[in-house]
Order: structure tokens, then sequence, then C-alpha cells
């Protein structure tokens, strides 16, 4: 969405002398006071300019006409690239307009449906336009515009041959042919006629300067750049490079005439959709070349928040976080060990847009985000929250194979929460019977948490089953040895330990047992009631650690002449 779009800044002659005043008056008070803010901020002007209508004692139809140039704005604002025209409801802006001026939706629809209807069998190729593009008819909605900018073209070039090119009545009409040339723009955009859409934009600059017309010229600037970030980013590099490019120079041309200072939102909204161009493009180049680019993205984007609060407009503040964060977080990852200060302040980004994107609003969202932090705090090893944050995304993705399988293995191996481990994995059993690998972690999970019988029965099952490898069996001895000591089963003991070292030599020589044992190490040197063999057991599970086969051989060896 982009909330900051400029209305057009002319109207229809139809619209009554009285009216077309007080809706330039109203322009400029806007534009001098910059009070505009997002789509709610367009609604409110058009509503005060529907007062303007009544006082001029303009009838019904001219409101409606001027409300359905300011949906096709609003509309603009909030499509989606991807959506179809099926999905585009303007049903929300209506019943925006009928809370506003105090009417029932069902009565503003009616009248609008009528207009349309009317219009739409008339001469006017304008009128005709509006009523395409209400009907979702893109397409032919664009015509229309383009046959009411030819006639407009005509009726200037006539006035030029006169000389009559600075009278006002030429320049109400050289900003209608400027209003309808993005109108047509508008309508491609919608029609996912992208090329033809910054055509149109492009020619609406020719009829106008930056000197005299500085709101549209950088409304239509704004407009290019849109076009150009929405087909960059759905196009794979390298092809992709040019065209963000153009969307930069847009965007950052727009920026000479919307400053903080006269144009807050605007600005804002201009800085926002630029730092999410720049960090597509700075993502997409090597590190010696994109640093200055990701910098650039990040102060933009953090001048967005300098306008866009929390309090003042949450989704759209929550949305610039978490673009800051997924910039942040993927450049620091790039980056390495020296990246690791800008994904811990992407955590920061990502945390404050979980204070609107909750769970209760949108919980797959919220989900998602989870999903972020957690990698987030992944690759600065706060395990803690890595954990916590996949177990948010399994509440609601239970089927999250990546969060449930770094989650449980962090609490098993990395902060010692045995009991959170244990239930993630028979919850996780319970739905996936047949996963081999689970199952044998979770005779290990048993065991720390003190289900020794439990525990013992997993274990005699695989070491019975002669048709897995020997890779598990020798897994699943290790887990024996452990669990016999527990059991305060010490018949045996020395037999086993000695059967497990004979089977590892049986190996090739590459063999490997790249199994994590610090859990098991962990439980042994901090279960009190493991003794008298307990820091025995702790020095067999870190022996078994070694990996390598002749390694683990000669640690096994020294721990079995302490037996």
């Amino acid at each position: 969405m982009n909330p900051e779009r400029s209305i057009n800044s002319d109207m229809e002659i139809c619209l009554g002398k009285s009216a077309l005043i007080f809706y330039i008056a109203i322009l400029e008070q806007f534009n001098m006071k910059n009070e505009v803010r997002s789509v709610a901020g367009k609604i409110l002007i058009f509503i005060l300019l529907l007062c303007g209508l009544l006082l001029g004692q303009a009838d019904k139809s001219a409101q409606t006409e001027f409300f359905l140039i300011n949906l096709i704005e609003i509309s603009k604002d909030r499509f989606v690239v991807g959506q179809s025209p099926e999905d585009i409801d303007f049903q929300p802006i209506i019943r925006a307009w009928a809370d506003k001026v105090k009417r029932s939706e069902k009565e503003l629809t009616a009248e609008i449906q009528q207009w349309v209807e009317t219009a739409g069998m008339g001469d006017d190729p304008f009128k005709v336009g509006l009523a395409l593009f209400y009907q979702k008819q893109f397409i032919e909605a664009a015509e229309a515009f383009r046959e009411a900018v030819s006639r407009k073209s005509e009726r200037l070039a006539e006035a030029k041959d006169a000389g009559k090119l600075e009278d006002e009545e030429t320049q109400k009409l050289l900003m209608a042919a400027t209003r309808d040339t993005r109108l047509t723009g508008h309508s491609l955009y919608h029609a996912y006629d992208f090329n033809n859409a910054v055509l149109s934009y492009q020619r609406a600059l020719s009829y106008i300067s930056k000197e005299k017309h500085p709101g549209l010229w950088a409304a239509t600037l704004f407009d290019i750049g849109q076009i150009y970030s929405d087909v960059g980013t759905k196009t794979k590099p390298p092809e992709n490079m040019v065209i963000l490019s153009n969307s930069i120079k847009a965007f950052t041309a727009a920026l000479e005439i919307y400053t903080m200072e006269k144009n807050p939102e605007k600005w804002a909204n201009t800085n926002n959709r630029l730092g999410a161009v720049l960090a597509i493009l700075g993502l997409n180049l090597n590190k010696q070349n994109s640093d200055s680019l990701i910098t650039a993205a990040t102060d933009a984007m953090k001048n967005a928040l300098k306008v866009v609060t929390f309090e003042t407009a949450p989704q759209q503040w929550a949305k610039i976080q978490n673009n800051l964060g997924a910039t942040l977080s993927e450049h620091g990852y790039k980056k390495g060990e020296e990246g690791k200060n800008l994904v811990k302040a992407s955590i920061v980004a990502y945390k404050n847009a979980l204070k609107v994107r909750t769970r209760k609003i949108n919980e797959q969202v919220w989900a998602r985000m989870q999903n972020n932090l957690a990698e987030a705090y992944f690759f600065v090893a706060d395990w803690p929250n890595v954990a916590s944050s996949y177990a948010n995304v399994l509440e609601v993705f239970p089927e999250d194979e990546t969060a449930y399988f770094s989650s449980v293995n962090i609490y098993q191996t990395e902060i010692f929460n045995f009991t959170a481990a244990y239930k993630m994995s028979e919850k996780w059993l319970k739905t996936h019977p047949d996963d081999l690998i689970e199952k044998i972690k979770f005779a290990e999970k048993c065991l720390t948490t003190g289900k020794y019988q439990a525990a013992q029965g997993h274990i005699d099952t695989f070491i019975e089953n002669k048709d897995y490898s020997d890779f598990l069996q020798i897994l699943m001895q290790t887990l024996d040895v452990g669990n016999h000591i527990a059991l305060k089963k010490n018949s045996g003991l020395i037999e086993k330990v000695d059967g497990l070292i004979q089977k590892i030599q049986d190996q090739r020589g590459d063999f490997q047992l790249n199994y994590n044992y610090a859990g098991l190490v962990h439980y042994a040197e901090n279960t009190a009631t493991l003794a008298p063999q307990q820091q025995w057991l702790a020095g067999f599970f870190r022996a078994v650690s070694k990996v390598d086969r002749d390694l683990i051989g000669e640690e096994l060896k020294k721990v079995r002449a302490t037996l």
C-alpha cells in the first residue's frame, strides 16, 4: 500500500465554479500544512471536497464522479501485484465514505451503480473510463481515458497555436489532461500492463513541470517508481538490476519535492519505498558493492520511521519495522561473523513489528515473523530464544520440520531443557510414527528425563533388530551402556563396552559417528543419582563424541580401563 500518493490536482469544469474554487483552496491548504495521512487522509480530503460541492450546489452526480476519481487513487495504493481483478474490493472505500458523510453504505453503493450505468452509456470518455474502472474492466477503462486525453490534447494544441497556453482555462485543461493520463496509467497498472503504464506516467510528466506543478510532478514520479519497484521485485537477477535502478531514480527525484518539513507523510512513504528497493538491489550484489546500498536502504527506512509511528499508523509502522529487520538480518548473514551486530539490530526491529502483528490479529503472519526471529537468534547463538521462537511457529504450523528439529535439538543439546525436548518429541511421534531418527532420539530423551525403563524398551527394540545399519546399531549400543548405568545394572557392563569397541573397530577407516551427545554429557555430569558411575558415564559420552572411528576407539579404551 502506498498511502501518500497524491490526489489529482485537477477537476472537470462540470463541477461548477464554486466547487472548483473550493477544491483548489483545500488542496492548497493540505499542500501547505501537509495534513494528508495515508488512505484515511485521502478520504478526508474528498469528504471535505464533497462539502465544497454542496456549497457550490453541485448535484449527487458530480459528487459520485469525484468519489470515483479518488477511488481509483486509493485502489492503486491498495493494489497488490498478483491479485486478480475479482479479488479487488471497492466496498471498504465506499464504506469509509458512507461513514464520513453519515449515509448508508447501501444507499451510496446504489447511487454509484446508477451513475456508472448512466455514464457508461454516455459519450464522455472520461466518465466512461471511471465507470469501466469501477466495473473492473481495466483495459477498457485505459482505452477510454486515452480517448479523453486525446480530445484534451487537441484542444491544448489549438490553445498553443492561439498563444493561450498560460490562460486560466487552458491550465485547467492541462491539469485535466494530466489527470486523465495518470488514470490511464492506474488502469493499466491494474491490468498488469506495466510497460504501457510507465509510458502513461511518463507522458503525464510531459504536461507538467517541476517548477509549476511540484506536487503533481512528484506524485507522478512516485507512480513510476512504484511500477518499477513492483516489476523489479518480481524479476530475478540480474535482469532486475536496471528495473530497480530506474525505481530508485524515480523515488529519489520525488524526494526533491517531498521533504520532512513540508510533506512529512509523502516523504516518509517515499523513503519507505526507496528503502525497500535499495535493500533488494543491495542484497543481490556481492559483499563489496552491497554495503553502501544497504546502508542507504536502512537510512531510508529509519527516515520513514521518523514520521510513521506506532501511535499514529501502527500497521504501516510494523511493516517498515519488518522490512528493516529483514534487510538488516539478510545483510548480516552475508557478512558472517562481522554481521552479528546487524542481526542483533534486526531482532529489535522484528520484535517491534510483533507489537502490532500479534497472533490474535493474524496468526500466520505472526508465526512467519516468529520464524524470522528464530533465524536471527540462531545466527547470534541465542539458543533459548531460538527454541521458544520455533516453538511458537509450531503452534501455528505443527508440520514445520525446520521449526521442530531446530527447537527440539536446541532444547536437548544446547539449553538442556530435557522435559521440553521430551514433550515435543513425544507429540511429534504421535503424528510421525515412522520417523526412525526421532524414534532413536526419543530413547535418549527418555534417558535424560529419568524414564529409564521406557528408554530401555526403545533401545532393546533397535538392538534386537539386526536389519538396521551399523551406524544405528552403534548409536543404540552407546545409549544401552548409559541406560544400564542409570538402571544400576552393572553386570555385563564391561562386555557391552568391549562389544561396542569391537563394533567400531570393524568399521571402515572413514567411518564417523556423527551424533550430538552434548545433552547426554550434561545429564551425566549433573545427575547425582548416577553415582558412583556419574563421572565415568560423562567421560564415556565424551569419548563417543569424538566422531572419527580411530579417535572414538582410543578414547573408549581409556574409559574402559577405568570401569
